[in-house]
């Protein structure tokens, strides 16, 4: 985070990545296959706790609980400025959006075919549209300085509650 603060994304090589976090290169090259992995990483990890207050209230009830997305929320307010910059970072080879929101609709489908079962379609679809709603909001809530968490949680209350959970009912 700190080489992205300072460089463009683009021009960081492994050996920066490498030098400013003290490790070796084939430590390196243990955990990742290139920067681009590592950046989805970083993202995920940060999300991954936004996710995991969402996603089983959202699954298990069908209806948002507002204590967990205000957590959910107040933890992106306090990560913005590091998710904004993994979020911008694209290259002819890799589309950031696309690859987690993949990633979100893989785990969403898990958990609720776990939790009940659904048609493979209404479990298809409701995997891929609940991740596009998630990194739409994610998009469009990280671009906003004038959005604060309680109308984000109303938002997602109100598409969750009255739409989304339909499809898997």
């Amino acid at each position: 985070m700190n080489l992205v603060k300072d460089n463009n994304y683009a021009t960081i090589s492994i050996t920066q990545i490498m030098n400013q976090a003290h490790i070796t290169r084939t430590y390196f090259y243990q955990f990742f296959d290139n920067k681009q992995a590592l950046a989805q990483e970083a993202f995920f990890s940060l999300i991954k706790t936004v996710f995991d207050n969402l996603s089983d209230a959202i699954i298990n009830t069908k209806k948002i609980n507002r204590q967990n997305t205000l957590n959910a929320v107040t933890f992106m307010l306090e990560h913005k400025s590091e998710m904004l910059l993994l979020i911008s970072f694209q290259s002819k080879d890799f589309n950031f959006q696309t690859e987690f929101q993949d990633r979100i609709s893989t785990i969403i489908r898990q958990q609720i075919n776990s939790a009940n079962n659904q048609s493979p379609q209404n479990l298809d679809y409701f995997a891929n549209v609940f991740a596009a709603s998630m990194m739409a909001t994610i998009s469009w809530f990280l671009q906003r300085d004038n959005v604060n968490a309680t109308t984000v949680v109303n938002l997602i209350d109100s598409c969750v509650s009255k739409g989304m959970a339909s499809i898997i009912e």
